[in-house]
């Protein structure tokens, strides 16, 4: 069941991930948890313009057997609330009245928590798979679309240092040209916090016709994205209201990608060193 310390956490983390009907639910829940605490199923349908069988299948979708059970879990939550005791402790928990220092501190709380999310799902025999099979692909392509870009080039400016035939695709003409030109031994590799992206789901489709492997680096494991890959990397998130993108985000891909980057240079550590100094001694670093 999921935790009732994070049930609007995760209703608000995970709306893309819902259906038509579950994002008009998830909308009014979290806009009005308080009154749904009180009303019955067929005022919430009623309320977010819903049948009541969406209401049922919301409720399973967060672990929830019945809508008395979903009830009981938001209860909780607006108690803690009411109690001060944050159902975000040791999150965020962005307060407008905060001083700098606060958020600072929260900032830091913050990056702690996303990047502990981010290693608990991490799978190691998927992981060596995936670095196994990045060390012997003709052409890595990572694909990102706005925060995401940044990971994405910051992925082919590592690898390519080290010696890898890497390449950055952020405008969405250039992404669908070339994940029509890739091949199978090349690697697509796919960045999207909520893996929903338009741009990123049809070069991915592209890819995948072109028989390259496809990997996926998303927050949501149901998303498009996610579903479509060959493999899929999840990474943390913790954002709120008031916070909305955060650098968390970003820091997450980019942990995720520092991850392979030093497994690649322990696989091969000689061959890294020599071609990172070829690079170094190009870029004039070294007199």
């Amino acid at each position: 069941m999921t935790s009732t310390k994070s049930l609007l956490k995760d209703i608000q983390k995970n709306q893309e991930t819902f259906t038509k009907s579950g994002r008009k639910l998830a909308e009014y829940i979290l806009l009005h948890s308080d009154d749904v605490i009180t009303i019955s199923i067929s005022d919430l349908a009623l309320n977010a313009n819903v049948g009541e069988a969406s209401v049922t299948r919301f409720c399973r979708q967060l672990g929830f057997h019945r809508f008395q059970d979903f009830k009981t879990a938001l209860a909780v939550d607006a108690t803690q609330q009411e109690h001060g005791i944050d159902p975000n402790l040791g999150s965020f928990a962005l307060s407008i009245t905060d001083d700098v220092i606060d958020v600072a501190s929260k900032l830091k709380n913050n990056l702690n928590t996303i990047l502990n999310d981010t290693i608990t799902p991490i799978k190691p025999n998927e992981i060596k798979l995936l670095v196994d099979k990045i060390t012997r692909c003709r052409d890595i392509c990572f694909f990102g679309i706005g925060s995401s870009g940044i990971a994405a080039n910051y992925a082919y400016t590592k690898l390519m240092r080290i010696g890898l035939k890497a390449e950055s695709l952020h405008n969405n003409h250039m992404m669908y040209i070339r994940a029509s030109l890739l091949n199978k031994g090349d690697i697509a590799f796919f960045i999207s916090h909520k893996g929903e992206s338009q741009e990123i789901i049809k070069s991915l489709s592209l890819a995948k016709k072109e028989g390259a492997t496809t990997i996926a680096l998303t927050h949501c494991h149901q998303s498009t994205v996610a579903k479509m890959a060959d493999h899929v990397l999840i990474t943390g998130d913790d954002q709120t209201f008031i916070q909305g993108d955060s650098i968390g985000t970003v820091i997450s891909q980019l942990f995720m990608i520092d991850l392979i980057y030093t497994l690649l240079i322990q696989r091969e550590p000689k061959k890294a060193q020599y071609v990172k100094m070829k690079t170094i001694k190009a870029l004039g670093e070294l007199s």
